[in-house]
C-alpha cells in the first residue's frame, strides 16, 4: 500500500459509490463546482443553502490494524459555520477522531468520545483562501482508532490520544458533515490518503495538486473494439466523458457513451493516447508524485464475464494488471445498467515518482483477456496525477539572501 486515494473531483460526477472521486452523502448540499477550484477544472462544493443542508463526500477505504493513515484535503471557506462547530474532515468515519471548524474560523482536533477537544485551536483562517488540512490517524493492534495529529499547511496544531479507542468505519469524509447554518459554503480539492506501508507516499502527503489525463485520440485499436455506434475509429470520444455516461448493456447509440469488445479473440487491447501532462496543467519543473490509472468497466452478464486488464504503455510504462474490481472481470453483477448503477471502477498500478516527459502524451491500455463472446465494456479511461510545483528559488531562499538579490536603491 501507501497511496490509497488520489482525487480531484475531475470526473465531475457524484453518483457512483465506487468512483475514485468518492460519492456525495448527507442532506444534499454537496455538488461539483467548475467555478471555484484549486487545480484541474473542478472541485467539491458544499453549500448548505437556505435549507441549512449538510453535504459531504465519502471515499471508501479499509483500515488495518497497527497502521497509521494520513489524509489530505485542501479547503476554502466562503463562510464559516453560523454559530456552532462543524466536522469537516473525518479520515476514518464514525466521528471518533476528526477536525471541525468553528464559527470564528479556527480548526480543532476532536475526540469524539466526549466530544472533547484535543490540544489547541489552529490559527484563524481567512475566507476565500485555500488551506492544506492534513490529519493522521493511528490504528492500534486491536484495529481501533487510538490517536492522531492535525496539521494546517504542514504545521501541527493539535495531537494526542482519544480517551477510549474505537473501531474505525470504512470510509473518509470531507465537507459539511453536519448542518453549518443557512447559506454556508466550503470548497474542497486535491484529496489524498496514504498509509505508512511501502517505500513511497508512506507518510504525510504534503503539498500536491491533482489533475486528470483523458483520452484524446486512438493509439491502437484491436479488431474487436468498437463504440456504441459500431465504429472502430475515433472511439476515444466514448471513454473521455466528464461525467462518465455509460449506458446499459449493448444499447446502440451515438457512439459517445462507451466502447466494447464482443469478439472471441483473446488478449485484444485498446490503446488510447491521453492528454499530455503540460496540457493538463503540470508546469515545467514540477515533481510528479503519483500516477494512478483509473477505468470504469462493465459487461452484460451475471457470471463468468471476460477477464480484463488495465495498464499504461508509455510515459510512464505501467505493467497491465487485472482489473481491481469485479474479481478481475469486466463485470460480476446481475446486469450492466447505466453509469450510476451498473459500472465498476478499477485502478491500475499506482506508480510513484515516475520519470515522465511533460509535453509527451502517455498511452493507456485496456485489454479483454479471455476468448469468449461475452462482452467487455469500458465507459471511462483516465490517469490521475498528483504533482508538486517547483518552488521558486527566490521564495525558498533565506530572507537575507533574498534581500541581497533586491537592488539596493529599492530598499529606500
Amino acid at each position: 500500500m501507501a497511496r490509497l486515494v488520489t482525487a480531484g473531483f475531475e470526473l465531475n460526477e457524484a453518483t457512483n459509490a465506487s468512483s475514485p472521486d468518492g460519492a456525495v452523502q448527507g442532506g444534499g448540499g454537496a455538488t461539483i463546482s467548475s467555478g471555484t477550484f484549486r487545480s484541474g477544472a473542478f472541485a467539491l462544493q458544499c453549500a448548505s443553502g437556505a435549507g441549512n443542508l449538510s453535504g459531504y463526500f465519502q471515499f471508501l477505504a479499509t483500515f488495518a490494524a497497527s497502521r497509521t493513515y494520513f489524509f489530505r484535503a485542501y479547503l476554502n471557506f466562503s463562510q464559516f459555520p453560523a454559530s456552532t462547530s462543524i466536522r469537516v474532515l473525518d479520515p476514518t468515519g464514525f466521528a471518533w477522531l476528526y477536525v471541525q471548524v468553528t464559527s470564528s474560523g479556527t480548526l480543532q482536533l476532536i475526540d469524539g468520545n466526549g466530544p472533547t477537544q484535543i490540544g489547541s485551536d489552529s490559527a484563524a483562517l481567512n475566507t476565500g483562501t485555500w488551506y492544506r488540512l492534513e490529519m493522521s490517524t493511528v490504528i492500534n493492534g486491536s484495529t481501533q482508532i487510538a490517536s492522531g495529529d492535525a496539521r494546517l499547511d504542514g504545521v501541527s496544531f493539535a495531537s494526542g490520544n482519544i480517551s477510549t479507542p474505537q473501531s474505525p468505519g470504512s470510509s473518509a469524509f470531507v465537507g459539511w458533515v453536519g448542518t453549518p447554518g443557512a447559506n454556508r459554503t466550503l470548497f474542497a480539492d486535491d484529496i489524498a490518503l496514504n498509509d505508512n506501508q511501502g517505500a513511497d507516499q508512506n507518510t504525510w502527503p504534503g503539498s500536491g495538486n491533482v489533475v486528470l489525463l483523458r483520452p484524446t485520440a486512438d493509439s491502437a485499436v484491436a479488431a474487436g473494439w468498437t463504440d456504441d455506434a459500431g465504429s472502430g475509429t475515433n472511439i476515444f470520444d466514448a471513454v473521455n466523458n466528464r461525467p462518465p455516461n455509460g449506458i446499459a448493456d449493448t444499447t446502440s447509440s451515438t457512439g459517445l457513451h462507451q466502447i466494447r469488445d464482443a469478439t472471441t479473440g483473446a488478449n485484444e487491447a485498446y490503446d488510447a493516447t491521453m492528454t499530455d501532462y503540460t496540457t493538463a496543467g503540470v508546469p515545467t519543473g514540477a515533481t510528479v508524485n503519483v500516477v494512478d490509472p483509473i477505468i470504469a468497466t462493465a459487461a452484460p452478464v451475471s457470471t463468468s464475464a471476460k477477464v480484463g486488464q488495465v495498464g499504461v504503455v508509455s510515459n510512464p510504462a505501467i505493467a497491465v494488471i487485472n482489473l481491481t474490481a469485479n474479481s478481475g472481470q469486466f463485470w460480476s453483477g446481475t446486469a450492466a445498467g447505466t453509469y450510476p448503477t451498473g459500472w465498476k471502477w478499477s485502478h491500475g498500478t499506482v506508480t510513484y515518482a515516475p520519470s515522465v516527459t511533460l509535453g509527451t502524451a502517455p498511452v493507456m491500455r485496456v485489454t479483454q483477456v479471455t476468448s469468449s463472446t461475452r462482452i467487455a465494456m469500458a465507459c471511462f479511461m483516465g490517469i490521475y496525477v498528483d504533482y508538486t510545483p517547483a518552488v521558486s528559488s527566490f521564495v525558498a531562499a533565506p530572507l537575507e539572501s533574498r534581500l541581497q538579490a533586491v537592488p539596493r536603491a529599492s530598499l529606500w
